[in-house]
C-alpha cells in the first residue's frame, strides 16, 4: 500500500529504479520525510517523475531554498553549458539554494524525456561538489569522462551533504540556441529562456544574437550558445551587441553547413560605431564564427579568451584585441583586411602599434593563423608568442612581434612583405621548427629612410636572445638576419 510519509532518512545508492519514482507523500517505492540522499542510481522510463519532492510534480525552484519536508524541498540545479572537449564533455551550470552550504551534483543522460521536460536518470555519469555564496548561488563545472551524444538527454541533480536532501531533477539540458537573423531583445529577462516575444516562420521562440546574449548574461553560471537559422546565417545587428558578461561557450559551428569554415557572420555594416563583440568575463571560448565590417573592433576581450575556427575580416580597427589577458586559438584563424577606417599614418612606424590585426597583453598561441593585407602589425604582444602554421603576408608594421620569445612550430611558414621586420623578440629567444619564407619585410622603414629607433630597423628576422631555425628564406635586400640592440 501507499504510504504517506515516514519521518525517518535513508540514503538511496547505486539502484536501478525503472518504471516507478522515487519520491514522497503518495510514491510507489520509496517514501521520505526529509534528509534522504538519492545518489548514483538509474531511474527511468517512470510514469511520473523520476524524483517527486510532493507527488504533485514538478516543485518549482525559490530564492534561498527554506523549505520544510519532504527533503526541504531541495532546490534542483540547471545545466547551462555540455562543452565538447576532445572525447570528453565539460558540464557547466548553477544553484541558488541555501546560503553557504555545500553540493553534491550528480549527472546523468537518459534515452527518453520525461513529459514534463524534467530529465530522469537512465545512466550516472558523474558528479562534482560545489559551494554556495552568501546569496545562496552555486555554480560549477567538472570536466567528465563522457562523450556528449545529440540523441542522449543531459539533467542533473543536487545534494545538501550537510542535510543529505536530494533534489528532483533538473530540467533537460536545453542550450541558447540562435534561430533568426533579427536583432529584438529578450522580452522577459527573468524566465530564463531566449524569447523575443515573437516566433520564427517556422513556429519556433525567436532567438536572435542580441537576446542570445541577454540571457545568457542573466542566467547563473556557463551557458551554451548555439546555432540553427534556417534562412542565410548572416547577423546584421543595428547597434552595439551587449557586452559578453557571464562565462559562455558561442558555437557557431552548431550551425548547418559548418565543416570547417564559418557559415555563420556577424556582420557590422548597419551597426553604425560598434565593435563586433565585447568581451567582459572570464572563461569565454568561441568557435566557428566570422566577424566583419564593423566600424570598430572586430572581438575585443578584457580577459583571457579561447577562439577556434574564427574568421575576424574587414573591420574599421583591430581585427583581434585582448586586453590584460591572453590569447589561445586551437583550429584556423583568419585575421584579414582590418584597419580600414584607421587613418594610413597610424598603420606603420608607430611603436606599439595602434592597431593590429591580432594583439594581446598576454601570451598569444594558435595552431594556425593567416593574417595577411591588416594596417598595423600582423600579431603583436609583448608576451610570449607560439604559432602553428603561419602566414602572416602585407601589414603594415611588424609580422609577429613577440617581446618575451616567439617560437612558430609545424612548416611552411610564411613572413613576407610587412612594413617593418617579419619577425621581432627584443626580450627572448626565436625558435623556428620547419621552413619559413621571411622576405621583403620593412619596405616602409626602407621608404622612410631607414631606422627610426632601434627596435624600428629593417629586417627579416630580429631576437635579443639566439635564433635556432631549421630552414629560412630571407631575401637579401630587406630580408636580414640580425641581433636587436
Amino acid at each position: 500500500a501507499d504510504l504517506t510519509y515516514v519521518s525517518f532518512s535513508f540514503k538511496v545508492g547505486s539502484n536501478k529504479i525503472q518504471k516507478e519514482s522515487i519520491g514522497a507523500y503518495t510514491l510507489h517505492d520509496i517514501f521520505a520525510f526529509a534528509g534522504n540522499a538519492i545518489q548514483g542510481n538509474s531511474i527511468f522510463e517512470n510514469g511520473t517523475l523520476g524524483i517527486d519532492l510532493g507527488g504533485d510534480g514538478v516543485t518549482p525552484n525559490d530564492d534561498f531554498d527554506a523549505d520544510s519536508s519532504p527533503n526541504r524541498l531541495q532546490n534542483f540545479p540547471i545545466l547551462t553549458a555540455l562543452i565538447t572537449e576532445n572525447s570528453a564533455t565539460r558540464f557547466a551550470g548553477g544553484l541558488g539554494s541555501t546560503a553557504g552550504a555545500s553540493f553534491r551534483i550528480e549527472f546523468f543522460s537518459s534515452e527518453a524525456q520525461d513529459p514534463t521536460l524534467h530529465g530522469e536518470g537512465q545512466t550516472f555519469l558523474g558528479f562534482t561538489n560545489t559551494t554556495s555564496d552568501g546569496n545562496g548561488d552555486a555554480i560549477f563545472s567538472v570536466l567528465l569522462p563522457v562523450a556528449r551524444s545529440r540523441n542522449l538527454f543531459y539533467t542533473a541533480t543536487a545534494t545538501n551533504t550537510a542535510t543529505n536532501d536530494t533534489s528532483e531533477f533538473s530540467p533537460v539540458f536545453a542550450p541558447i540556441i540562435v534561430n533568426s537573423t533579427g536583432d529584438a531583445g529578450d522580452s522577459d529577462l527573468d524566465d530564463g529562456r531566449c524569447f523575443t516575444g515573437v516566433n520564427t516562420p517556422a513556429g519556433d521562440p525567436e532567438c536572435p544574437m542580441r537576446a542570445a546574449i541577454r540571457t545568457a548574461n542573466d542566467r547563473l553560471g556557463m551557458d551554451s550558445i548555439e546555432f540553427d537559422i534556417r534562412t542565410t546565417p548572416v547577423i546584421q545587428p543595428l547597434a552595439q551587441l551587449p557586452d559578453i558578461e557571464e562565462a559562455a561557450l558561442i558555437d557557431a559551428t552548431t550551425q548547418p553547413g559548418f565543416v570547417t569554415t564559418p557559415v555563420v557572420r556577424l556582420e557590422g555594416t548597419n551597426a553604425g560605431d560598434a565593435d563586433g563583440l565585447r568581451i567582459d568575463s572570464s572563461n569565454v571560448e568561441i568557435r566557428g564564427l566570422a566577424i566583419d565590417h564593423f566600424q570598430g573592433i572586430g572581438l575585443l576581450s578584457f580577459n583571457t579568451i579561447h577562439l577556434a575556427d574564427i574568421e575576424v575580416v574587414n573591420n574599421g580597427r583591430s581585427g583581434i584585441q585582448v586586453n590584460n589577458e591572453a590569447l589561445h586559438i586551437t583550429g584556423k584563424a583568419k585575421v584579414n583586411n582590418n584597419g580600414l577606417l584607421t587613418p594610413p599614418a597610424q598603420c606603420s612606424l608607430q611603436f606599439p602599434p595602434v592597431v593590429s590585426a591580432i594583439r594581446a597583453t598576454g601570451e598569444i598561441t594558435a595552431e594556425a593563423v593567416e593574417v595577411m593585407n591588416n594596417c598595423g602589425a600582423g600579431i603583436f604582444t609583448f608576451e610570449r608568442i607560439e604559432l602553428g602554421n603561419t602566414t602572416v603576408i602585407g601589414n603594415g608594421s611588424f609580422g609577429v612581434f613577440g617581446s618575451r620569445g616567439v617560437t612558430l612550430t609545424g612548416d611552411g611558414h610564411d613572413i613576407s612583405d610587412n612594413g617593418e621586420r617579419g619577425l621581432d623578440s627584443i626580450d627572448g629567444p626565436v625558435t623556428i621548427t620547419g621552413s619559413l619564407r621571411a622576405n621583403n619585410n620593412g619596405q616602409r622603414e626602407a621608404q622612410m629612410g631607414g631606422p627610426q629607433a632601434c627596435f624600428n630597423q629593417p629586417g627579416g628576422i630580429a631576437a635579443e636572445g639566439t635564433i635556432m631555425a631549421d630552414d629560412i628564406e630571407a631575401s637579401p635586400d630587406f630580408g636580414m638576419l640580425e641581433p636587436s640592440k
